[in-house]
C-alpha cells in the first residue's frame, strides 16, 4: 500500500539526501526507493530554480547591466590611454639611450 508523505517531511528527506550525500543512505532509514526521492529531488531543483524575481530586483538587475556596460566601455578607454603611455614611454626610454650614447 502506497503511504502519503505531507510536503515538509519531503522536503526534509530532500534536505538530508543533499546535506548526507548519499541518497541510498537516507533511503534506508525512511523505507523509500530511492527512485522516488531522485524524483522530488528533480522538482525541487525545478521549482527553486524557476522562481521569479521581485520587480523591483528586476529593475535593480537592468541597473547593474547598464552600469556594468558603461563601466565595460570606460574599461576599453583606459585600456587604450595606458596603451599610449606605454608607446610613450618606450621612444623616450629610447630617445634618452640615444642622447645619453653622444
Amino acid at each position: 500500500m502506497k503511504r502519503r508523505l505531507d510536503k515538509e517531511l519531503k522536503e526534509q528527506i530532500v534536505k538530508e539526501c543533499l546535506e548526507a550525500g548519499n541518497v541510498s543512505l537516507v533511503c534506508r532509514r525512511y523505507k523509500l526507493p530511492p527512485s522516488t526521492v531522485h524524483g522530488w529531488m528533480r522538482k525541487q531543483k525545478a521549482t527553486d530554480s524557476s522562481e521569479t524575481l521581485p520587480k523591483d530586483t528586476r529593475g535593480m538587475m537592468s541597473d547593474m547591466f547598464s552600469h556594468i556596460g558603461h563601466l565595460s566601455s570606460e574599461n576599453a578607454i583606459l585600456k587604450k590611454v595606458v596603451a599610449e603611455k606605454e608607446i610613450e614611454i618606450a621612444i623616450l626610454g629610447e630617445l634618452l639611450e640615444k642622447t645619453n650614447q653622444k
